[in-house]
């Protein structure tokens, strides 16, 4: 969320969750789909004043892509093969094959060469780079505070000259903060809406993240699909999963979120049946999480109908990672962010680090390949079809929910252009340099 005030990407998503240039002015892809050529637009000036021009560009994508540099997503960049310079705003990316999902790719943070250049990369997590955006940073108090004051060489309309950051740690204080006007901007729980809901002193505004909740079965365990599917249709067939949600969340019905609401993915439509004898499992979640944990305790008590017997284990967060990456239990909770895309490979693709299911299907890989390299948006969409209905014959994971989230804005404030789904890379307040206030 800060550092989308701080810094700008070459691509980004609209409100609405489309893929739009940000500092891209225009873009060719040559005839073999393998070489892209950029053009960026003149009017975006770092914090010193200095004009962004393709030798930024380069040098950030060759910093994330150094090891040594450590960033997360080094792997969302080995599509790349290389890249150069044509003059001082237009740069040539080769791919290492074609790949349908570029932009969304290309949409991390643009750093100052020049600062890139006086930097090992290993300093690159801990230094505050100049950026492009509406703000610039002024103070860093870790872990409490930060202040961000309006980059004074950004072109873009700019309606707040200063936006302070402050970690609260009790989050249920939030909405009577607001309306004391302690603070302007706050997450509120889920829990809180609606007794703050009709309160004239606040806003409340509601947002999907892409992304969902998902159970993983260990394959290694020999969980056959006849308990997968039993799971499906309690999940998916009964009320148990409206009845838990109770209007928090909107019920995922395929793993490709793209493909949620299409008429034409199918569904299995069987109600679940009670097994002859009873199996126990175990269960595992992160415990910092209490909509992980509630879920469990809930499906824990559902099962049992069904004749499975769940063993709930809730780990910290990162031995709850450990347990999931070295295969160490027999069905999990878990849950990600995602790209605005098609895309799954991360949970499901055999060689995916993220696939924690233990899930290995030549057929399944070969599709998933196929989908990431069609640039048709229409063969592509049926390529992801085909992906779903293998799916159902597997089940190796199933996509749960994805939660709303609100955020609560003091009555003085007047929000534009409010981004209702987010994805990896935006948040709720991608915008809010074109926010108004009233009243103030």
């Amino acid at each position: 969320m800060i550092l989308n005030k701080v810094y700008n990407s070459l691509f980004s998503f609209d409100n609405k969750g489309n893929i739009i240039n940000e500092l891209v002015k225009s873009y060719k892809i040559n005839k073999n789909k393998l070489e892209i050529k950029i053009n960026l637009k003149k009017n975006y000036f770092f914090s010193n004043g200095k004009n962004l021009n393709s030798q930024d560009v380069i040098e950030s994508i060759k910093l994330y892509l150094n090891r040594k540099s450590k960033y997360p997503y080094r792997s969302n960049l080995n599509f790349i093969k290389s890249i150069r310079p044509v003059n001082k705003y237009e740069f040539v990316i080769n791919l290492k094959y074609k790949f349908a999902p570029w932009k969304n790719y290309l949409t991390f943070k643009i750093l100052n060469y020049e600062e890139i250049q006086k930097l090992n990369p290993n300093e690159y997590k801990t230094h505050l780079f100049l950026g492009t955006g509406n703000y610039r940073f002024y103070k860093v108090k870790p872990p409490s505070k930060i202040i961000l004051l309006k980059n004074e060489y950004s072109k873009e309309k700019n309606n707040f000259e200063k936006l302070v950051f402050k970690v609260i740690l009790d989050t249920k204080t939030n909405p009577l903060k607001l309306i004391n006007k302690e603070i302007d901007i706050a997450e509120i729980l889920v829990e809180d809406v609606k007794p703050f809901e009709k309160n004239k002193k606040i806003r409340i505004l509601k947002f999907n993240k892409f992304g969902y909740y998902f159970i993983v079965f260990n394959l290694k365990r020999n969980i056959d699909y006849k308990i997968r599917k039993l799971f499906y249709n309690t999940l998916y067939n009964t009320k148990f999963l409206k009845k838990f949600l109770n209007n928090r969340g909107k019920i995922v019905k395929s793993p490709i979120l793209l493909l949620n609401n299409s008429k034409r993915i199918k569904h299995i439509k069987e109600k679940p049946e009670k097994l002859n004898s009873r199996i126990r499992l175990t269960i595992l979640t992160n415990s910092e999480s209490r909509i992980r944990r509630n879920f469990i305790l809930f499906l824990t008590k559902e099962m049992k109908k069904h004749n499975i017997y769940l063993k709930p284990l809730f780990f910290e967060y990162h031995k709850f990672i450990k347990s999931l990456k070295s295969k160490n239990f027999d069905i999990a909770l878990s849950g990600f962010l995602l790209d605005i895309d098609y895309d799954i490979s991360d949970i499901v693709h055999s060689k995916s680090p993220f696939n924690y299911s233990n899930f290995s299907n030549t057929e399944f890989d070969e599709l998933l390949e196929s989908g990431n390299r069609e640039l048709d948006e229409v063969k592509r969409k049926n390529i992801y079809i085909k992906i779903h209905n293998k799916w159902l014959k597997e089940l190796p994971i199933i996509p749960l929910f994805s939660l709303y989230y609100y955020v609560g804005i003091n009555k003085k404030i007047t929000p534009n252009n409010f981004y209702k789904i987010v994805g990896s890379i935006t948040d709720p307040l991608y915008n809010i340099n074109l926010w108004n206030l009233i009243n103030y």
